[in-house]
C-alpha cells in the first residue's frame, strides 16, 4: 500500500496566537463587526476554534 507523508508546516500559526488583525469591507473581525462592537471588545472576546496539530 502506498502511503503518502504529509510534512508538517512549521509556518502554521496557533488560533490563540493573534499577531494582526484583518477586518473586512463590511466591518467582519474574527467573530464580530466593528461597526456594532468596539475592536477591544471583539478582540478580548475572541474564543479560537480549537484544531488538530
Amino acid at each position: 500500500m502506498n502511503t503518502i507523508a504529509v510534512p508538517v508546516n512549521p509556518y502554521i500559526e496557533k488560533e490563540e496566537d493573534i499577531r494582526s488583525i484583518c477586518i473586512g469591507p463590511d466591518g467582519d473581525v474574527l467573530s464580530g463587526n466593528v461597526y456594532r462592537s468596539d475592536i477591544m471588545e471583539i478582540i478580548d472576546g475572541y474564543v479560537p476554534t480549537l484544531t488538530k496539530e
